[in-house]
C-alpha cells in the first residue's frame, strides 16, 4: 500500500498543486469580497422587500428587457437577474461564445454595462481543467481520482503506522468499526436532507471536522497539528448524542530543569468523549459524558465521568456569553473535581467574530495523587468562508499553579468544516 501511495503520489504531485494553487486563489477572492453575488457584499435597500408591489418588479423587469432587445435584437437569452440593492440593476445574459452579458440600472433604464461573459471565471475554468477544452476535462477526472486514492491509501498507511504506535487493543478495534460503521449514516442523512431540500447540516446526523496547526511561543516555533471530528446526532426535543474524537500534538512538555524553559517537545495524546446533552429551556442544558485520554509519549492514560450544566446566555443581537460548569469524577478512583469555561462570542460584522474564552479547571492524571490546578484562555479571530466553512486565528495560553514547568503558548490557525 505504501508503494501505491508513494508512485502515484510522484505521479499526480503537478497537478494536484496546480488545482491546489488554484484553489487558494478562489478562496482568497471569496474572503476578500470579490464574489459580487454574496448577500453579504450587496447593500440592501428598505423599499424593496417582499411587501413590494409586483408592478414595480414588473416594470424594472421590462426596462431591462427594453434595453436588452436594442442592443441584441433577436439573440437567445440565458438568463435574466434583477440584484437588489441601493442600485438595482437588470442582468441579461446572452447566449455565445463568449456569451455577452448586458447589464442595466433597472429604474431609469440605463445602460450601465455591455461586455463578453463567461460563466465562470479563469481561474475557475484554469481550476476545473474546462480551459483545456475536452483534454481538461478528462485530466480533471484523472486528478480527482488520484485524489480519493491517496486518501484512500494515505489512510491506510496512517491507521497502520497508528494502530503499530498506539499498540491498539480490541477495544479500539471496536470503536474504530463503530466509527466506520457511522460514515454511511452520516452521507445518508446528508443526502436526506438534499432530497428534503433543507438547509446544509440538517438532519438527525450532522458533524464538524476542525484542523489546528500550532506554532509554539514560548522557545523555537516549535510546530504541532491537532485533528477533532464531532458527530451529533439529534434526539426528539432537543437532546443531542454527541461523539469526540480527538487525535493531537502539542508542544505541552518542558524537558529542561524546573524554572527553566525553552526545551518544549510535541506530546502526542488521544481522546474521545461520548456526551448525552438535555436542553432545560432556550439558555439552560444539562449534560453527562465519559472521557478516555490516552498519551503516547508518557503514561498518563485515565477516564473520567462528566456531569455539566451549561448556560447560553445572549447579551445582544451579536454577543453571546457561554458558561459550563462540570464535576469530574476519574474512574480509577480519587476525588470528585471541577471545570470551569466561560466563552464570549462577539459577531462584529457578518461574517467576523471575536472569540475570548477562559478555563480554570483541575486535572486528575493516571499518576497524579490528587488533582493539579491550572488555567487557560484563548483570544482569536473566526472568519466564516461560507454556511459550512470556518478559519480562524489565535493566541493560547496554558499554566499550571505550582508547577512552573507546565507553562506552554501557541499561535492556533484552525480550518472547520460542517457537514
Amino acid at each position: 500500500m505504501r508503494k501505491i501511495h508513494r508512485w502515484l503520489s510522484t505521479c499526480a504531485i503537478f497537478f494536484l498543486l496546480f488545482v491546489a494553487a488554484t484553489g487558494v486563489i478562489l478562496q482568497i477572492q471569496k474572503i476578500s469580497g470579490g464574489d459580487e453575488d454574496d448577500p453579504d457584499n450587496i447593500h440592501v435597500s428598505d423599499a424593496l422587500a417582499t411587501t413590494t408591489p409586483p408592478t414595480l418588479y414588473s416594470a424594472m423587469l421590462d426596462r431591462t428587457l427594453a434595453r436588452a432587445r436594442e442592443r441584441a435584437p433577436g439573440k437567445p437569452i440565458v438568463s435574466i437577474t434583477l440584484r437588489m440593492g441601493e442600485q438595482p440593476q437588470g442582468i441579461v445574459v446572452l447566449a455565445g461564445d463568449p456569451g455577452r452579458k448586458i447589464t442595466v440600472a433597472a429604474r431609469n433604464g440605463q445602460v450601465l454595462t455591455d461586455e463578453s461573459y463567461e460563466a465562470e471565471s479563469l481561474i475557475m475554468r484554469i481550476h476545473d481543467g474546462e480551459i483545456f477544452g475536452d483534454t481538461g476535462v478528462v485530466l480533471g477526472v484523472l486528478w480527482g481520482s488520484a485524489l480519493v486514492i491517496l486518501c484512500i491509501t494515505g489512510f491506510v498507511v496512517y491507521f497502520d503506522l497508528y494502530r503499530r504506535r498506539a499498540k491498539l487493543r480490541g477495544k479500539w478495534q471496536i470503536f474504530w468499526a463503530i466509527l466506520l460503521l457511522l460514515v454511511p449514516l452520516l452521507f445518508f442523512s446528508a443526502n436526506k436532507a438534499q432530497a428534503d431540500d433543507q438547509p446544509a447540516g440538517y438532519g438527525p446526523l450532522t458533524g464538524n471536522i476542525l484542523l489546528t496547526g500550532n506554532a509554539s511561543t514560548i522557545d523555537r516555533p516549535l510546530p504541532s497539528l491537532n485533528e477533532k471530528l464531532t458527530l451529533d446526532y439529534a434526539l426528539p426535543e432537543g437532546q443531542v448524542l454527541d461523539l469526540r474524537v480527538e487525535n493531537y500534538y502539542e508542544g505541552s512538555f518542558n524537558q529542561n530543569p524546573p524554572g527553566v524553559l525553552g526545551h518544549h517537545i510535541n506530546e502526542h495524546k488521544f481522546e474521545i468523549q461520548a456526551t448525552y446533552t438535555h436542553p432545560i429551556d432556550s439558555i439552560f442544558s444539562v449534560s453527562a459524558a465519559i472521557l478516555h485520554h490516552e498519551n503516547f509519549t508518557f503514561q498518563d492514560n485515565y477516564e473520567w465521568a462528566i456531569g455539566t450544566v451549561t448556560a447560553a446566555i445572549p447579551l445582544g443581537d451579536a454577543v453571546t456569553l457561554t458558561t459550563n460548569l462540570s464535576l469530574e469524577k476519574r474512574l480509577s478512583g480519587g476525588r470528585f473535581f471541577y471545570d470551569t469555561a466561560t466563552t464570549l462570542d462577539y459577531r462584529f460584522a457578518p461574517k467576523w467574530t471575536f472569540e475570548a474564552a477562559f478555563h480554570r479547571y483541575e486535572n486528575f492524571g493516571e499518576l497524579d495523587p490528587e488533582p493539579t490546578q491550572k488555567l487557560e484562555y484563548e483570544i482569536g479571530v473566526i472568519r466564516q468562508l461560507a454556511t459550512n466553512q470556518t478559519v480562524a486565528l489565535s493566541f493560547f495560553r496554558h499554566e499550571q499553579f505550582g508547577a512552573p514547568n507546565d507553562q506552554f503558548s501557541f499561535v492556533k490557525l484552525k480550518y472547520g468544516y460542517s457537514f
